[in-house]
């Protein structure tokens, strides 16, 4: 029997970042001077990396992963429905 899977909650801001990533990726000098480029094939492990120890992410993006890191794997992985501000 398989569960229906109930999608996280993210910020508009969040879901953004992730739209990006997956449709256009992001390329960026890591911090070795190399070109990296994050796109939608990436596992999380690497998107969590790239986001903290290479800065591949807004500081505002960075804040609120870090204070929601399981909400936003769990956003990356099975897709998210966009918190609407009340």
């Amino acid at each position: 029997i398989e569960m229906a899977q109930e999608k996280t909650m993210i910020p508009q801001f969040i879901a953004a970042w992730i739209v990006t990533v997956k449709t256009t990726g992001i390329k960026k000098q890591n911090s070795f001077g190399y070109y990296e480029e994050l796109t939608a094939k990436d596992d999380v492990y690497r998107v969590m990396y790239y986001i903290f120890k290479e800065e591949f992410a807004p500081t505002d993006v960075r804040d609120w992963i870090r204070n929601h890191i399981d909400d936003f794997a769990r956003a990356w992985l099975n897709g998210y429905t966009i918190k609407t501000e009340s």
